[in-house]
């Protein structure tokens, strides 16, 4: 049963946002800080449109990029954790999961691809791929292989695969503080859209502000 007094205390934070604006709201929120109760965010959706070749960043000698297979699972780290039940899960519902490998066969970076309802924790809503189009989410590099470019090579794979398989768009999130996140997710999509949300423990989270990117030509994605 949902909490009430949370519930109150929710829309009260909403009305001051929308009414004092967020800087008033994030000097409030910093006596809170320490509690575990509310969570202030804001997220950042990006999309590639697949009507061109990506192109392929070049990988160092001996790494692999190639479609997770069952004996991966190990290895395969999501959620942010090394987690076969969880990657076993995501495998038996549909999901794909792209991973770049080292001459000694190490999973250095995974990626996982999907064309259904995922949700999107921060919101505790889904993301809806439509017709045509898939998100990909999750994506993961080992410390030590960083600066190596895997991110842009995985990505492009995707792009290049998806577009091979007549794939419109596909979409992903970063939250607004990961800057290296951002900054990788900015190569090689394109900003739609940007928001704020606010969370109480126990209540679904609401949208606070919500604001489109400027010339983007790709929608935002569906979320429910």
């Amino acid at each position: 049963m949902k909490d009430p007094g949370l519930a109150d205390a929710t829309r009260r934070a909403v009305r001051l946002w929308r009414t004092d604006g967020p800087a008033r709201l994030a000097s409030i929120a910093l006596h809170l800080a320490a509690s575990p109760l509310v969570e202030f965010g804001h997220l950042a959706f990006f999309a590639r449109e697949l009507d061109a070749d990506a192109g392929w960043p070049k990988l160092p000698s001996g790494l692999e990029i190639r479609q997770a297979e069952g004996a991966d699972l190990p290895g395969l780290v999501s959620a942010g954790r090394r987690d076969p039940a969880l990657a076993e899960e995501r495998f038996q519902r549909g999901d794909q999961c792209v991973i770049a490998v080292d001459p000694e066969g190490r999973i250095v970076h995974n990626r996982w691809v999907t064309v259904i309802p995922t949700p999107i924790p921060e919101l505790r809503q889904d993301l809806c791929p439509r017709r045509d189009e898939a998100y990909f989410y999750d994506g993961y590099t080992r410390p030590e292989a960083r600066s190596l470019g895997l991110d842009s090579a995985v990505r492009c794979y995707i792009f290049e695969a998806l577009r091979r398989a007549r794939f419109e768009r596909v979409y992903s999130y970063v939250r607004g503080d990961n800057r290296p996140g951002l900054r990788a997710a900015s190569r090689w999509q394109a900003c739609v859209g940007e928001l704020s949300f606010i969370r109480f423990r126990g209540v679904a989270a609401w949208v606070v502000s919500r604001h489109d990117a400027d010339r983007s030509r790709s929608p935002w994605p569906d979320l429910h």
